[in-house]
């Protein structure tokens, strides 16, 4: 039986939690993980998370073909926020999604994030990231205009970073399922190896938060801060001892307790959901 589970929680620099993560099984045995982050600059985007999350898990059988899942979510969401009378613009956030459908595990990054694919020797992540510093949100396709603005001002340049503590060829099988969809839109990045392939295990998905922990300066008041390297959190975030019940959860709880002892935070929320199908 796959597990799954999920954590999210508040940036410091954050008055209300804009991510959100969810996880689970559906009734036709889809295991899931979303993670969802919300756009500070965006009304209501904590809402609009929460709804683009739940969309997707309604839609989560067609994400083997991503045009149909990213319509079929957008149609959703815009029903679902019209019914609490929020504005179009709430939907703005990123969405991460993965799920097992026929033996493949299909994932998706809407936006920018970490995905870490778990292996029976170690991880490798992928690390997307928006050199403007605006990432890419589904909601543009919702609004043409919005999204030819977008592009106009932003480009669709998406560079990626890597941690692996894998066999280097690991990127290769992973990548080798289905390659990125570009007929789509270039900011859509897409993955579907084989359950099992060369020892693959599961996935991890987490928002860019994860890369916002830093330090105080030794002797400092806490009034200078000097940023952690996204690899050395990334590492402690993976290191589950065991897959079983709340193990995302219990791993970040530790995660979390440990640096608080030496000041570490993170500036930007953060929001981890993964899926495991080993033993």
């Amino acid at each position: 039986m796959p597990s799954t589970n999920h954590h999210f929680w508040i940036g410091s620099n954050h008055t209300v939690c804009e991510d959100y993560a969810t996880s689970g099984i559906t009734p036709y045995g889809i295991p899931y993980a979303v993670v969802c982050d919300g756009c500070s600059s965006s009304p209501d985007t904590d809402f609009g998370a929460r709804i683009l999350a739940r969309a997707a898990v309604r839609h989560i059988q067609q994400l083997p073909t991503t045009e149909v899942f990213a319509y079929s979510v957008l149609s959703e969401m815009e029903t679902m926020l019209r019914s609490v009378d929020l504005p179009p613009h709430s939907g703005d956030a990123t969405l991460l999604v993965a799920a097992v459908i026929n033996e493949r595990l299909y994932v998706n990054s809407f936006g920018d994030g970490v995905l870490a694919f778990l292996y029976d020797d170690g991880y490798m992540a992928i690390d997307y990231e928006y050199p403007s510093g605006a990432p890419f949100y589904l909601n543009y396709y919702s609004n043409k205009e919005r999204m030819a603005q977008y592009i106009e001002t932003y480009g669709t340049q998406v560079v990626s970073h890597h941690a692996s503590t894998t066999s280097s060829n690991k990127w290769l099988v992973t990548r080798s399922g289905v390659a990125a969809t570009r007929t789509f839109c270039s900011n859509v990045q897409r993955y579907a190896p084989d359950v099992g392939a060369y020892g693959l295990l599961g996935v991890v998905l987490m928002s860019d938060g994860i890369k916002t922990f830093s330090d105080p300066d030794q002797g400092d008041t806490y009034t200078t801060r000097n940023a952690v390297d996204w690899k050395d959190v990334i590492d402690e975030a993976l290191a589950f001892k065991t897959y079983r019940g709340e193990f995302v959860l219990r791993r970040c709880s530790r995660m979390l307790k440990n640096y608080g002892k030496i000041g570490r935070t993170n500036s930007d929320d953060v929001s981890v959901a993964a899926i495991y199908l080993g033993d």
